[in-house]
């Protein structure tokens, strides 16, 4: 009868080592792909923060852009156009 309680202390010890291993194995995957999870996150988060501060620059140039006179073009003057005209010689026979 003690060779049967050996064995089955055996067996059951080994079967304990088997599970040990499986949840040591497990939990080190699982923390593995928590860490990986966070470094994930914590570049996404730089990424959105600095999109953010981009989108804020452009909206704050955008509402400079409006709230200043316009530069490119002197104004036109109203009303009739008296610039003058004038003939050009030409050297090219008439046309008829």
């Amino acid at each position: 009868m003690t060779v049967w309680m050996l064995i089955v202390a055996g067996t059951a010890f080994g079967g304990a080592l088997i599970v040990w291993h499986a949840v040591s194995h497990t939990k080190h995957a699982s923390e593995q792909m928590l860490d990986k999870y966070v470094d994930l996150l914590e570049k996404s988060r730089e990424k959105r923060a600095e999109l953010l501060v981009e989108q804020r620059r452009r909206e704050a140039e955008a509402a400079a852009a409006e709230s200043a006179p316009p530069t490119s073009a002197p104004p036109q003057p109203v009303g009739e156009d008296t610039t003058e005209i004038k003939p050009v010689a030409s050297s090219a026979p008439p046309l008829n």
